[in-house]
């Protein structure tokens, strides 16, 4: 009854068989999804393709597990649909996120360049109004300066005359 529990080998076993079906699926999936040129649906066939082929191959490697430790038959035979069920999970929603962080960062890119271009009408807007202001500025001096030559026409005749 204070003896070694039996469950623990089979539990430490099915853990490290997990761990192995874990990484082999890491190694895998992470540098396809990262380095494929492709987009769109070849992409999530090219990276469903692997997830199913790593999950073969991890179930292979596991049916190679030393003969001490047992495996269910579940295991081996429903193995491959449920760590290819798995990782197309754990794939997708890491891609979600990736892709939301890309829009995210696009978004901002976006908003830098509708600022920049606001910038660049008010200043527009600021240039036409100086050239709009110079000639009335230049048009009022010139006729100032015509109403003072004229004031002063009129008072050296007015001096002239009396």
């Amino acid at each position: 009854m204070f003896g070694p529990d039996p469950l623990l080998p089979i539990f430490a076993s099915q853990f490290a068989q997990s761990l192995l079906q874990a990484a082999l699926l890491f190694v895998t999936v992470v540098p396809t999804v990262n380095l494929t040129p492709l987009r769109g649906w070849r992409r999530v066939a090219l990276v469903s393709a692997v997830i199913i082929v790593a999950s073969g191959v991890g179930i292979a490697l596991i049916h190679l597990w030393p003969p001490g430790y047992p495996i269910p038959r579940w295991v081996r035979w429903t193995g491959v649909l449920r760590w290819s069920a798995l990782a197309a999970l754990l794939v997708g929603a890491w891609l979600f996120f990736r892709t939301e962080r890309d829009s995210v960062a696009v978004l901002h890119r976006a908003e830098l360049a509708r600022i920049a271009l606001e910038r660049q009408m008010t200043e527009a807007r600021l240039q036409l109004l100086q050239a709009q202001i110079e000639p009335h500025f230049l048009f009022n001096t010139l006729a100032h300066i015509r109403l003072l030559i004229r004031a002063i026409r009129r008072s050296r005749r007015a001096c002239w005359t009396t």
